[in-house]
């Protein structure tokens, strides 16, 4: 069989996963810029808040190096969600807390100031149930910071690959997902990869007073309003 059905769940097959994205695949530079952007929405929102008191869940967080990154230089009370053997590897050798499972199955049981999800969207078969599950563990002023990749953009270059992702999303569906999902219309950010949509959504009443503050605040700050 030229195409043998690969055992994900075997020690092999996930140490060379491990290895591969330690060592490749983590986007590193882009985690960096992604929590520039968090930090100046925090800003915003929280002016008077410790940094200690700001509660923060990253969703399909693979190993771990956002969070830990986030953690080390802010301070941010921090902690991811994903079932993959990397994210057990990332636990046990950065020291931070991963939950083994899916937000749809209503864990963690606690609220978040905000909630992650880098490059994860695109490999989720049921994008209602997954956006709804976000929305019920943030809590009524927090927001959902998302990147995932633009399918308008006719150039994606490695951002897709024979087989993944699932779903491609455009700056339309996404919002109306969003909406249906609980969220107010999202606020676009500019990334530095052009296929990528950067994304932040606040819950109800919330969402329109952020994008203002972001659009009174892209002159002097990492974002760009677009």
């Amino acid at each position: 069989d030229p195409f043998p059905e690969v055992d994900l769940k075997s020690t092999e097959n996930s140490w060379e996963s491990y290895k591969w994205y330690v060592q490749r695949g983590a986007a590193l530079f882009f985690y960096a810029q992604m929590l520039a952007y968090i930090k100046d929405v925090f800003a915003l929102i929280y002016p008077n808040r410790a940094a200690k008191d700001i509660i923060v869940l990253e969703v399909g967080c693979s190993y771990g190096f956002l969070i830990d990154m986030a953690s080390e230089l802010f301070g941010w009370d921090v902690m991811g969600i994903d079932p993959s053997p990397c994210a057990r590897f990332g636990e046990h050798e950065l020291g931070v807390k991963i939950i083994d499972d899916y937000v749809e199955n209503g864990v963690p049981e606690q609220r978040f100031d905000a909630i992650i999800s880098v490059q994860v969207l695109e490999h989720i078969p049921d994008l209602f149930s997954h956006l709804k599950a976000i929305s019920e563990l943030l809590k009524d002023s927090g927001f959902i910071f998302l990147t995932t990749p633009d399918a308008a953009v006719a150039a994606l270059s490695v951002q897709v690959s024979p087989g993944e992702p699932m779903t491609l999303l455009s700056k339309n569906a996404l919002e109306k997902l969003l909406i249906q999902s609980g969220f107010e219309s999202p606020c676009y950010l500019k990334p530095l990869l052009p296929e990528i949509m950067v994304v932040v959504a606040g819950k109800r009443d919330f969402n329109k007073e952020l994008c203002r503050s972001i659009k009174r605040h892209e002159t002097d700050s990492t974002m760009r309003y677009v």
